[in-house]
């Protein structure tokens, strides 16, 4: 296999896994009225309160625009809450509502997929995947 195909391969592999993370995900969430998408949202917000859209735009690796819109559409379900900065108004931040916390608990995603899905594998081939997984996150930085 020349690098061009073992490239293929890498792309192939690795979106076959992120469908399935979104497949996984959209499943346990469906019956809430959530997208994966704003879930992922909800979820960075849980463990950072207080960000800008820029600052989840970059953790979630989206633009700006789709998080705004992601946002707007949390925003009209009572599930965020938009704050100007008081120094800056230019600055908005982005915070859960007692309605999300409430929310929460009641859903069942499992933020183990990971650890559900390789429980079975050799300790020494998960090493391994992660060894892989870590040498292409540092050749694409």
């Amino acid at each position: 296999m020349d690098k061009r195909e073992q490239a293929e391969k890498i792309s192939k592999l690795l979106i076959t896994i992120n469908k399935n993370i979104h497949r996984e995900v959209g499943r346990q969430i469906e019956c809430f009225g959530l997208t994966v998408p704003q879930f992922f949202v909800l979820r960075i917000l849980d463990k950072e309160p207080n960000l800008s859209v820029s600052e989840i735009s970059q953790r979630a690796s989206l633009t700006n625009s789709t998080i705004s819109g992601i946002v707007d559409r949390l925003e009209k379900e009572g599930l965020v809450v938009r704050t100007r900065d008081e120094r800056d108004r230019r600055v908005v931040y982005v915070n859960l509502t007692e309605k999300t916390r409430q929310l929460k608990n009641q859903i069942p995603v499992k933020s183990d997929y990971f650890g559900n899905w390789i429980k079975d594998l050799d300790p020494a081939k998960v090493d391994q995947i992660i060894e892989s997984l870590s040498l292409l996150a540092r050749t694409l930085s």
